[in-house]
């Protein structure tokens, strides 16, 4: 009975704000997109910003000789370090990454790296080893560090789905955003020094630690949650967040397997919500799929068209939230790994988001 009156009261609040504001939605939507043709220096798939968030994706579809603007921007923003950079790398083997990495070193940048036990063999951990750069692994075997992010100076933070990889920054699908604020970055160095200082991977160091600044409001109004796997249990705040869509629900996952953010995904298709997303095609075919269940809802899920990696890890709710990191939706990320969610309500940022959602579900099979 109360998952019926909750479902009811769901369906009661969607069909009042879709009576009133549905017309609007939609043009308003519509308009932000074509928007996107007017910010100078934008091409689609790339990325911009809005304020205070600059938003990045890959381009695979490119040839290796044409620009390559996620990579130039996080190699510029390693090349503008002046004093530390803290990586937290579940992969390294960019040559551009890694020779910024090595330039700042030079520089006497004080670098230091988290990696996965599992790529301490890698060439970008090597070579950082190799210039006296200090690295710690998690030293697990069943769980992952797959935390893919660095910390500016104290200042500001470079987080999203893509790894540090020559695959991940020009073959794959990915997306980072970078956002220059002390309270978040004061968030991701706290929670790298517990995995650089006190070697503690997965929850707390302690009962009383905490990550000091969980909401953010910047100065432009955009509102920031920031999450960490495993002591926040991300996938509560997705379904959540899921919780309160009254329109739209578009998703690109490179792995969906977790069972309470389908069911309320699902829950949001019968309460009239749009739901519609893109899986990775080699994740798809595990038998613990999401795509199992929301295909069989007849929702329109499809299956990615890159021939190499679909990497998002991103939701899109109502054209104003976006969420994404290194996050998966699955119980390992959520339970056992290391891993970091940001939760992004800025119409702005969202806008963006839903042009690569665009692109890649035109792309899709």
């Amino acid at each position: 009975m109360p998952e019926l009156l909750r479902r009811f009261s769901r369906w009661l609040a969607i069909a009042v704000a879709l009576s009133v504001s549905a017309c609007q939605f939609g043009d308003r939507l519509r308009s932000d997109l074509n928007d996107l043709t007017d910010i100078p220096g934008l091409t689609a798939g790339t990325g911009s910003r809005s304020d205070s968030v600059r938003v990045y994706f890959t381009t695979p579809d490119r040839g290796p000789n044409e620009p390559n603007e996620i990579l130039a921007a996080i190699v510029e923003r390693i090349d503008r370090t002046t004093e530390t950079l803290d990586v937290c790398a579940f992969e390294l083997d960019s040559k551009e990454i890694t020779d910024a990495l090595v330039r700042a070193n030079e520089r006497r940048v004080k670098i230091r790296l988290v990696t996965e036990t599992d790529n301490l063999h890698e060439s970008g951990v090597r070579a950082l080893e190799a210039v006296g750069v200090s690295v710690v692994d998690d030293g697990r075997s069943g769980a992952l560090m797959h935390d893919k992010f660095m910390v500016f100076d104290r200042r500001a933070v470079w987080t999203g789905s893509m790894n540090f990889t020559e695959n991940c920054t020009k073959k794959n699908n990915n997306n980072a955003v970078y956002i220059e604020d002390r309270r978040l970055a004061d968030n991701y160095s706290t929670k790298f020094r517990w995995m650089f200082e006190q070697h503690k991977f997965g929850g707390l160091p302690d009962p009383n630690a905490k990550i000091p600044n969980p909401k953010i409001e910047l100065a432009d109004g955009t509102t920031i949650l920031n999450l960490f796997s495993t002591h926040d249990r991300p996938a509560r705040r997705v379904v959540v967040e899921l919780g309160e869509a009254r329109h739209t629900i578009h998703f690109l996952a490179f792995s969906f397997t977790d069972d309470s953010i389908a069911k309320e995904m699902l829950a949001a298709a019968d309460a009239g919500v749009e739901v519609s997303g893109v899986f990775e095609t080699s994740q798809a075919s595990s038998q613990y799929s999401a795509i199992n269940e929301l295909q069989a809802a007849k929702l329109d899920v499809r299956r990615d068209g890159n021939p190499h990696n679909m990497h998002h890890k991103v939701i899109i709710i109502d054209g104003e939230t976006v969420i994404t990191g290194s996050f998966n939706f699955s119980k390992n990320a959520n339970e056992t790994n290391d891993e970091n969610l940001l939760v992004i309500r800025n119409r702005n940022v969202a806008t963006q988001y839903e042009a690569e959602f665009r692109r890649i579900m035109k792309q899709a099979k």
